[in-house]
């Protein structure tokens, strides 16, 4: 089973709602060392990505890859900042699942689709792109294709065709899986 990656949109913005133009670096580094015994991946070093007045994006393992061990481990962002910024944000840990997990879709406009969490994919929150896979999938749905949740609530959710677009139709009912493959920063910490 290959492994699983979620991209992360930087989405840090100053107080004025533009992209934080201060610069500086978001480092990620893994709360231990995993080793994927299938894959021979192994996470151990922190990675960064570096933004000034642009939201950068970067993808990192999910933490719920099967193959990684030892399980139950997060990732760890740390800001390393221009000089002249003396109270940098705090560092901070999250989870960061990819899933899958089970859903039922209704014959509706919009669909709307019921998913079981898993133990470590609890939420999907609107913004998230995922991809839907499965042989059974609502009618106007295709699987590994990027669809964007809107209308989270709970264990329901409806899917756009475009990240802030409108709900998409379904032409009949179905099933299946569907996996995060990107969500926004501000979301997950």
């Amino acid at each position: 089973m290959a492994v699983n990656y979620v991209t992360i949109t930087c989405d840090l913005y100053n107080g004025s709602g533009q992209p934080d133009a201060s610069g500086g670096f978001l480092y990620f580094s893994p709360s231990s060392t995993e080793v994927d015994s299938i894959d021979g991946v192994t996470l151990s070093s922190p990675v960064g990505v570096e933004f000034q007045g642009q939201v950068p994006q970067i993808s990192l393992a999910a933490t719920d890859n099967a193959n990684f061990a030892p399980s139950g481990w997060s990732w760890k962002g740390a800001f390393g900042l221009n000089p002249e910024i003396t109270d940098p944000p705090a560092a901070f840990t999250f989870f960061l699942p990819a899933g899958p997990a089970a859903f039922t879709a209704t014959h509706a406009s919009p669909a709307v689709f019921t998913w079981t969490p898993t133990t470590a994919l609890t939420a999907i929150a609107n913004g998230t792109s995922v991809q839907l896979s499965g042989g059974s999938l609502p009618g106007g749905f295709s699987a590994a294709t990027t669809y964007y949740v809107v209308s989270s609530s709970g264990s329901t959710f409806s899917l756009a065709a475009t990240l802030g677009g409108a709900g998409i139709n379904s032409t009949g009912t179905g099933s299946g899986n569907v996996a995060v493959t990107g969500v926004f920063l501000s979301s997950v910490i």
